[in-house]
């Protein structure tokens, strides 16, 4: 997953649950990273609304956006995206999975890694989905090529780091432009 091109497609808000999410599941916090999972979900079905009139902006929580989702997927307007119904599947899979973690059902909760796993797998098949769609792509490509003009005004800095890096040094240094000496 291209973080880095995501936070050129996401609003700010939208692109920093998504990064705390990645960031408490590198730090072995499961359950944060699948609470910030479903934080992040909330907030990018409400940018995806936005962008396709879906439903009700603001106004619905997670179960009510899915829900939404699930209408317009299956009744979807003239000239609209399609969104397949693995990506309802999958909004339905992370609010489950979340919801299963911070409830309690009277099971002990010894599975919290793998399903933090599980539920950034879910979100990175979402936002996989998300790039390609036309209007997205569009953008991005465009954004690719504005990034690309940028960068030919930059003026060459050679970086030495220790390693190994850990994920926040990892992504402090892809958010800067290097390129290896020869």
């Amino acid at each position: 997953m291209n973080l880095m091109l995501l936070r050129n497609i996401l609003s700010k808000t939208t692109f920093s649950h998504l990064k705390n999410c990645y960031l408490a599941l590198n730090d072995g916090q499961g359950l944060s990273a699948a609470i910030w999972a479903a934080v992040f979900l909330e907030s990018f079905l409400d940018e995806l609304f936005q962008l396709q009139k879906i439903g009700k902006r603001g106004k619905e929580d997670l179960n009510g956006q899915i829900q939404s989702l699930r209408q317009y997927s299956n009744n979807p307007p003239p000239d609209s995206i399609n969104i397949p119904d693995e990506i309802v599947k999958r909004c339905d899979d992370i609010r489950n999975t979340r919801n299963r973690l911070v409830h309690d059902t009277g099971l002990e909760k010894d599975t919290i890694n793998e399903d933090s796993k599980y539920i950034v797998a879910a979100i990175e098949v979402i936002l996989n989905w998300y790039t390609q769609i036309k209007p997205i792509k569009e953008e991005i490509e465009t954004r690719e090529k504005k990034d690309e003009e940028e960068n030919k005004k930059l003026i060459p800095v050679f970086i030495s780091t220790i390693s190994p890096h850990n994920e926040r040094q990892n992504y402090f240094f892809s958010s800067l432009t290097v390129k290896k000496c020869k």
